[in-house]
Order: C-alpha cells, then structure tokens, then sequence
C-alpha cells in the first residue's frame, strides 16, 4: 500500500471475481475493505486476473473514497475482460490521493429482503448520510451465502441527488429465490 496521510490501513475482508455465465468474455471483479483513513480522498485499486501459473493476463482498477475515520467499509466492484485461462484474482492498492469531493458515505439500517426484486431475487435496502454538498452516485452490494457463493449488485439513492436518504441495491444476477447471509454495501462515486 502506498504511504499517504489520507489512508492509514486498508485490510480485506473479501475478494474475488466470477463470470456471470461459462462463454462470457467477461468477468465481476470485487472487493469489501475496511479502512482507517484521514480524508476525504480516493484510494485506487489494481485489479490483475492471473492464470493457473501467477501470469498475469488482464488489468483493470476502480477507486475507493476514503473518509475520515476508522473501521469504514468500502466496496468496489468492476467488470473486466476475463481472458481463456484466468484462474485467480490478485488486488493492491496502488495510489493514494487527496479529493475534497471524496468523502466517506455512512450506510445504516442495511436489510435484505429474500425476494424483494420483482418477487424472485434480493433487494437490499437501508439508509445513507454524506458530509458536506455532495451525494453518492450510487451503492454496491457484495453478498454471500451459506455456501460460499457470491452476487455483486448495484443501486442508486432513491432520491438522485440526495445528501442523505434510503437506498436500493437489486442482485437480479442471483439465481432465482437465492438467499444471502451476509451482505456488505457501500457507495461508488
């Protein structure tokens, strides 16, 4: 992790990728952190997809905002080109930079409804404060279940715009009636 006054520690709680079908060329890559930092500031995160040996064979990265304060979740997830033979997911965080626009969006009162998405899949709701002028553009969920499967989703504020509010993040990629455990959530942009 680079040195910065704005991320003191980053650690992983979860990562991974999955394609959403066997023929797809293309694979969801996330990540769930928990941070400690002194921002507001954005970290950036360097996705590599690696064959069976450790070569690496596709890079890709998507941002964090770092706040100030301690034990913050962040989620991230990004699609990619997911070339024949990628087999593991290897990420770091490779710059650390000072943005007064990137601070660190509080999420509450997360719940999961089992088929709360047009009566078949997960809908995850709750609610959100941010700082200062500026809103998120939008939420990302990481869920697993029992067995270990995960399904990323994405979702927006109810109210665009919105300094704070209620939330909705659908995982229309889950399989039908597929029940999480555990879900972590946090904002993109």
């Amino acid at each position: 992790m680079p040195s910065s006054e704005v991320l003191k520690s980053a650690k992983v709680v979860m990562a991974g990728g999955y394609k959403a079908s066997k023929d797809s060329g293309y694979a969801k890559l996330y990540s769930v952190w928990k941070v400690d930092g002194t921002g507001p500031g954005e970290a950036t995160i360097q996705y590599e997809l690696l064959d069976s040996a450790g070569k690496v064979l596709e890079t890709t990265e998507d941002k964090i905002n770092v706040g100030s304060g301690t034990g913050m979740t962040k989620v991230s997830n990004k699609i990619s080109k997911a070339p024949a033979g990628a087999k593991k997911v290897r990420m770091k965080i490779t710059k650390v930079t000072e943005d007064e626009n990137s601070h660190d969006i509080s999420v509450s009162n997360v719940k999961v409804t089992k088929d709360g998405h047009e009566g078949r899949w997960p809908l995850i709701t709750g609610t959100f404060k941010a700082p200062g002028d500026i809103g998120p553009v939008g939420f990302s969920a990481v869920c697993q279940d029992s067995t270990g499967r995960v399904v990323v989703g994405n979702g927006l504020p109810t109210v665009t715009g919105a300094k704070s509010g209620d939330f909705r993040v659908k995982l229309g990629a889950a399989p039908e009636h597929w029940e999480p455990s555990s879900c972590f959530v946090g904002q993109t942009g």
